[in-house]
């Protein structure tokens, strides 16, 4: 059999090629046949079906950076999306829409059944591929309900965490505040053992007894008057040292009872943290298209598609046909 491509390509015979641009007529109908053919089968060609459900992220920028440059703005919102992405194809969330298509979380990941992908405005798309169009659509609404009740739970789990964070800055400046209270009260017994009761006090000391007095007192009440004999004197005194020797004695109490908050408050805040796993406060993440029943469908190949593709084919194997024949005749 002699190779019938060098006599294809030959430019030394303009009959051959007259031949093939004469017969375009045939060409065209062959190719309209074949889409004719593609359309009236494609209902029942083995293609997949898509659904796609719809949900809008809201980082609310205006409240978690007010003064943020354009360049704080793109990092935040990257950093914020890539959480949410891999909140989309965490464990727990595919683990509803695997038991839908009767495979496992890891399979999902692989792209060929679920696709996420993020729009403009803050609309992500979560599609969903499954042989049947209504088992398409379960699957996408299953994943797109079970992320946004993900990402609720997260950013409830944030400003949970958010408020204990504030919390735990209240009690660790009012524990530093008693610590720093109950050091000058120690301080203050000290001097009041040491001072003479007036008015055999010095004017230096009386000044500082006068002050500790003060001091005790709390801007509260109204000071006792200063003693003019001795017995009034030392009574003032005894009654000083009582009194900053009460203020000590609770110190230790409220000591015990801030560090205990402290303590409830820091694995408080963990337990939170952990259950927003990193996920701003201010996204809000609500449900636009979620309904299976009202969630688009389409198949993986369009019907033009198929059209197009099944001409093509025609016009290959025509063609290899044409030239088989050919170069065999030759």
């Amino acid at each position: 059999m002699k190779a019938w491509w060098p006599r294809l390509t030959a430019v030394d015979d303009p009959a051959a090629w007259s031949r093939w641009l004469a017969a375009w007529r045939v060409w065209l109908l062959i190719g309209l046949a074949a889409s004719a053919l593609a359309a009236g089968l494609y209902p029942w060609l083995p293609f997949a079906w898509r659904a796609r459900a719809e949900v809008v992220v809201d980082h609310d920028l205006e409240a978690a950076l007010p003064a943020g440059t354009d360049r704080h703005l793109f990092y935040y919102l990257s950093r914020e999306n890539k959480k949410l992405e891999a909140l989309a194809w965490a464990d727990d969330v595919l683990s509803p829409v695997a038991q839908a298509l009767h495979t496992s979380p890891a399979a999902l990941r692989s792209g060929e059944q679920l696709t996420l992908r993020q729009e403009k405005d803050g609309l992500w798309h979560f599609w969903a591929t499954a042989p049947e169009p209504d088992q398409a659509r379960h699957a996408a609404a299953i994943w797109a309900q079970a992320f946004v009740a993900a990402a609720q739970a997260a950013q409830a789990a944030a400003q949970e965490a958010e408020s204990l964070r504030i919390q735990q800055r209240v009690v660790a400046r009012e524990l530093a505040e008693t610590r720093l209270l109950c050091a000058h009260l120690e301080q203050v017994q000290a001097d009041l053992q040491a001072l003479p009761a007036p008015p055999e006090a010095s004017p230096w000391q009386a000044w500082a007894l006068w002050e500790r007095l003060a001091w005790l007192h709390g801007g509260v009440g109204t000071l006792p008057p200063w003693p003019t004999d001795r017995a009034d004197g030392q009574a003032l005194l005894q009654a000083a040292r009582e009194l900053a020797q009460a203020r000590a004695a609770a110190c230790p109490a409220r000591l015990r009872t801030l560090e205990a908050q402290q303590n409830a408050l820091a694995q408080a805040y963990a337990d939170a943290a952990r259950r927003a796993r990193g996920i701003s406060p201010f996204v809000r993440v609500t449900a636009s298209q979620t309904h299976a029943a009202t969630l688009p469908a389409r198949r993986t190949v369009g019907q033009g598609t198929a059209m197009l593709a099944t001409a093509l084919l025609a016009w290959a194997a025509v063609g290899l046909f044409v030239l088989f024949r050919s170069g065999r005749n030759a």
